[in-house]
């Protein structure tokens, strides 16, 4: 049986994060206010009935169960979140419906949510879940045939050259039962030669708890974004950098460095910062240029590379692409791959004749403006190292370039 949806049908990092907005607003007393928008990145063309179908998945969101069972899980395998935090998603959080506001005209598809920054974040994974299942089940999409040879041959490939790897695909996958088959098989291939390499962990919480595996996730994007609506996008990096160690320590000690760009964050990373995280999360650009680009910075800041991780998730379309992490610049840093579309959204063939197969959906939510207590909405935005992954208004994005260019000319 197919575990049934749960309000831990989300990825870890919703709870890292989602345990500073709940202490600045709960604890600071900062109300702290957010905006999120929804982006379909390419453009796509829903039903008529899509909008309904997905507003009754929300109104059924907000009646979804903790299970005392996975908070457990959770706390036992994340003993660095507060047990206080964890209490109150359980006993008293829920997915408010009222906080979306949610349209169609044609077939574009338009949602904001917006809310208490510590409540409204959480709609970000659970809403992807449900559209990208709609998505799957409207256009009939499913996974080529005998698509568990592959995925076999590719987690055993994996398993023998070293590749160590985990799943972060929950909230696009083609659906909850498939990934929860793929889970089934990845999890034949735990560690490799010497206990290098491997499957290792999971990034959706329930599905974590089901398959007994560790719940992968540190940062998301939408932190250093909310300290820049806060502080400005000139601080935003070095106030997110020192909250989360203050926080956190060196647990979840994973750096997203691209919110604005890899060059701005490192140029202002101290060495101390440098040494206190573990390592930095790939998200865009080609992997060789980031890889050259961190290991420059290392050097810069005189930290040995050999004991700092880069977990690439940006660009692993083939099983080339994932085994050469391990390949390029070896021994120089240590290497790992956070997977998913790769395992659960591969080689889609849908059932309308008049759809093409395809690999992934292309779909984020991400927040785009944030408001503290009865002060005005400040926008914001990511830039990412691609600039076709930009999101925000117009504005927003042209204050973060130049605030980004001024700081890199100094």
């Amino acid at each position: 049986m197919i575990l049934p949806k749960t309000r831990y049908t989300t990825d870890g990092y919703k709870l890292s994060v989602g345990y500073i907005f709940w202490y600045w607003n709960m604890v600071r007393g900062m109300d702290v206010q957010g905006r999120y928008m929804f982006v379909d990145r390419d453009g796509r063309q829903y039903p008529k009935t899509f909008a309904d179908q997905l507003r009754e998945k929300f109104f059924e969101n907000a009646e979804l169960p903790a299970r005392p069972e996975i908070s457990r899980y959770t706390a036992d395998n994340w003993p660095f979140i507060p047990e206080e935090y964890l209490r109150w998603y359980d006993r008293v959080f829920y997915f408010d419906p009222s906080q979306i506001d949610l349209s169609q005209k044609g077939g574009d598809l338009w949602i904001y949510y917006e809310g208490p920054l510590h409540t409204v974040n959480h709609h970000e994974i659970i809403s992807l879940f449900d559209i990208s299942n709609l998505i799957t089940e409207n256009f009939g999409y499913k996974p080529k045939y005998r698509w568990q040879d592959r995925v076999h041959h590719d987690a055993r490939i994996l398993k023998e050259r070293g590749v160590t790897h985990s799943h972060g695909g929950g909230r696009r996958a083609n659906s909850r039962k498939h990934h929860d088959e793929v889970l089934g098989i990845l999890s034949q291939y735990k560690e490799g030669v010497e206990k290098k390499g491997g499957f290792f962990g999971e990034s959706f919480i329930d599905m974590a708890y089901e398959h007994n595996l560790m719940i992968m996730g540190t940062m998301g994007h939408e932190f250093p974004m909310a300290c820049a609506g806060i502080w400005g996008v000139e601080n935003a990096n070095r106030m997110a950098r020192k909250i989360w160690r203050e926080l956190y320590g060196k647990n979840l000690g994973y750096w997203l460095d691209d919110t604005w760009g890899t060059e701005w964050s490192d140029k202002e990373m101290t060495a101390q910062e440098a040494k206190d995280f573990r390592g930095s999360r790939h998200d865009s650009w080609p992997f060789e240029r980031y890889v050259d680009q961190k290991l420059n910075f290392y050097k810069r800041r005189g930290v040995d590379s050999r004991e700092k991780e880069i977990i690439s998730s940006e660009g692993m379309k083939t099983l080339e692409d994932i085994v050469h992490t391990t390949e390029y610049k070896a021994g120089k840093f240590k290497p790992a791959s956070l997977l998913g579309k790769f395992w659960t959204n591969y080689e889609c063939v849908p059932e309308i004749p008049t759809v093409s197969p395809r690999t992934g959906y292309n779909i984020v939510n991400k927040l785009v403006a944030v408001k503290v207590g009865d002060g005005p909405w400040k926008d914001v935005c990511k830039l990412s190292n691609d600039i076709s992954k930009a999101v925000g208004k117009p504005e927003a994005i042209a204050e973060a370039i130049a605030a980004r260019d001024a700081a890199l000319a100094r």
